[in-house]
């Protein structure tokens, strides 16, 4: 009820009991309590608060562009039948070649990164529902013979099987209707991630239900990248996304799709898409990027038309 209060922010730290009540005071931030945000419990101050409005009045939110499309990774139901190493994935292609149809080459969301992903040697054995005739395929049905009874829908009484579904026994349990969609370049990024980040896909992955993808038809998707890869979207994360209980981002398809892309010509693509190119050949090289990835924010910052004292609060907030 008290119209003005003091708060002060800790997050998974370790601080010396002694000086606690000199570092609460350090820290402390005065608050009207109109000044609260009635949409979500985030202690924001006037400042940051127009820095938000800024970003959201800057242009369009990306869930209200047609053209972009936002998509999970696989759901096999069961990945110990479904997703092989190579070695595993060599014997198959080399007991019948005609497995390559149905076999891709699989990311997990934990190896995406800020602008680069590490392959971990896997692959998906992609029987998609309705489309595969597991009996043109003998090897491939062999090898998942062995996994049968935890490859059948469980049903009420069976602790044993996978979620009941109308899927057959073979097949993988999503329906992943837009598995064309894999092929595309893409952005990519975990579900769950300990730091802030996105990737380009040029490999044409698939990808586990722990992370997701973005295709762009009309807007540049390098521009796109840059954004999100942005301090300033890791800085409006922290107003509407939610962290886990260990402090990881949460980055679901229902956050990311309420970030705003913000008008641009060409000269800012040609801007950005010319140090996003340098960052990932430099990712590869394991060169030092971080000169680079300021360029890129200070190019986002002028696309939504920041201050220099806005600027700073943001870089205060995300170092």
């Amino acid at each position: 009820p008290a119209k003005k209060f003091k708060y002060s922010k800790f997050e998974k730290e370790k601080v010396n009991e002694k000086i606690l009540t000199a570092e609460i005071n350090l820290r402390n931030k005065n608050f009207l309590s109109n000044e609260i945000n009635s949409r979500a419990w985030k202690f924001i101050t006037p400042a940051e608060e127009k820095i938000i409005n800024k970003i959201e009045t800057a242009g369009k939110q990306i869930k209200e562009h047609n053209t972009i499309q936002i998509r999970r990774g696989v759901t096999t139901g069961y990945d110990k039948a479904f997703i092989i190493n190579t070695k595993t994935c060599n014997t198959l292609l080399k007991k019948d070649i005609k497995n390559k149809e149905i076999i891709k080459i699989l990311l997990k969301g934990k190896d995406i990164k800020k602008y680069y992903s590490k392959y971990d040697d896997l692959w998906l054995i992609f029987t998609r529902r309705k489309s595969v005739d597991i009996d043109k395929f003998p090897k491939l049905k062999s090898f998942l013979t062995k996994h049968k009874e935890n490859l059948l829908p469980r049903s009420k009484n069976k602790k044993i099987g996978r979620k009941p579904g109308t899927y057959k026994w073979f097949e993988i349990q999503d329906n992943t209707a837009y598995y064309k969609m894999f092929e595309k370049q893409k952005i990519i990024w975990p579900l769950t991630a300990d730091k802030w980040g996105f990737c380009l896909d040029n490999e044409k992955y698939f990808l586990t239900s722990g992370a997701f993808f973005l295709t762009s038809e009309e807007i540049p998707i390098k521009l796109i990248l840059s954004i999100l890869n942005s301090k300033l979207m890791k800085f409006y994360f922290s107003a509407i996304g939610v962290m886990t209980a260990g402090g990881a981002y949460t980055l679901k398809k229902t956050t990311i799709e309420q970030f705003t892309l913000p008008k641009f010509d060409k000269k800012n693509i040609d801007e950005i898409t010319k140090i996003i190119n340098k960052i990932i050949e430099f990712k590869k090289k394991d060169i030092n990027t971080t000169k680079l990835e300021n360029e890129i924010d200070k190019l986002v910052y002028k696309l939504y038309n920041l201050t220099k004292s806005q600027i700073k609060i943001i870089e205060n907030e995300t170092t």
